[in-house]
């Protein structure tokens, strides 16, 4: 989070706090012992960083075939991260990344798919899709992976 961070924030100095430390430690049990997550935060206190942009990233260098159904209050929102994510992926740091998991783990490397790649819905090259809605969409038919 804190190697990504210039490349959503630039120029922004990432002000670190106990509390930022604790959610990226709940959010990293998150696909291994947990499915039940709340966080109760003011405004402000960078929970959709947290959670709809650097955390799944994170989970894609570990789980590229996973599909993730992400919310936001409005549309906007969810174009936000949607693309700020899209802006970890593309990045040169990631893509090194992804290239040490392959290294070291032996996993496939991948890309964003060049047919599903828009600033809302995007799908890797290991079929991993990110879907972002507002809460007053229409969900029928989308599909995410239940951690």
């Amino acid at each position: 989070m804190k190697r990504a961070w210039p490349i959503v924030e630039p120029g922004t100095p990432l002000i670190w706090n106990w509390h930022i430390e604790r959610i990226c430690e709940a959010l990293v049990r998150v696909p291994h012992e947990t499915r039940d997550l709340v966080i109760c935060i003011p405004p402000g206190c960078m929970k959709s960083l947290l959670v709809s942009v650097f955390w799944p990233a994170w989970l894609w260098l570990d789980r590229p075939h996973e599909r993730l159904l992400c919310f936001a209050n409005d549309d906007s929102l969810a174009t936000r991260d949607s693309r700020r994510m899209r802006e970890i992926i593309r990045s040169e740091w990631y893509a090194g990344l992804i290239g040490t998991m392959h290294e070291r783990h032996g996993r496939a490397t991948w890309g964003l798919a060049k047919d599903q790649d828009t600033k809302v819905n995007f799908e890797n090259g290991q079929r991993g899709v990110r879907q972002c809605l507002s809460l007053g969409s229409k969900v029928t038919g989308k599909r995410c992976d239940g951690m």
